[in-house]
């Protein structure tokens, strides 16, 4: 399964909250600390699998339950799902009804499937579901306060060690690991 993901722009920690956390008073380095934001909210996401900002995703599948069934969605904390379009045996594109699915939020964000769907045309892209998903205000989740403080700490560990590493040996951030494993999607 591959996805792609648009969202408005706005981050979850403002360039003020992360300038105090920095002890930064000066405006000359405001793109590179952003660019640095993003970077660690990204991050952030690959490591959870969760959607921290609202955004919309768009996730490609090989096919679609044959029975009933689920399919995992690549990034937790949905909130809606737009569409679900699959390609039957002879290529035609299929829109499911609202009816035929519904969404499980939380971690992992699923949508199961009322009856299973045969003939799904096989390729990579067959199955496309459209899903918004992130933290924010209602109906979002609330953003959690030690996944704001991982992002805090990454962001400033990359700002005080943004110059090359070659001479020293780069060590993983424990405290970024330790805030983020207790809201990692763990696998059974």
């Amino acid at each position: 399964m591959r996805y792609t993901s648009t969202h408005a722009g706005v981050e979850p920690i403002t360039m003020q909250q992360v300038k105090n956390h920095l002890r930064v008073t000066w405006e000359e380095e405001d793109a590179l600390i952003y660019s640095l934001l993003v970077a660690a909210r990204e991050y952030v996401e690959k490591a959870t699998s969760q959607a921290v900002i609202p955004q919309e995703v768009i996730a490609y599948y090989r096919e679609m339950p044959y029975q009933e069934g689920y399919l995992d969605l690549p990034l937790s904390n949905a909130v809606s799902i737009s569409s679900i379009k699959y390609l039957d045996g002879s290529g035609a594109q299929i829109t499911l009804a609202l009816s035929e699915y519904y969404l499980t939020v939380g971690q992992p964000s699923r949508v199961y499937f009322n009856n299973g769907v045969s003939g799904t045309l096989e390729r990579l892209d067959s199955v496309e579901i459209i899903y918004t998903a992130g933290f924010g205000p209602f109906p979002y989740k609330e953003f959690p306060q030690a996944i704001k403080a991982a992002i805090l700490i990454m962001t400033a560990d990359l700002y005080e060690n943004r110059e090359a590493q070659s001479n020293q040996k780069f060590e993983q951030n424990m405290t970024v690991d330790r805030l983020l494993n207790q809201n990692r999607e763990l696998g059974l």
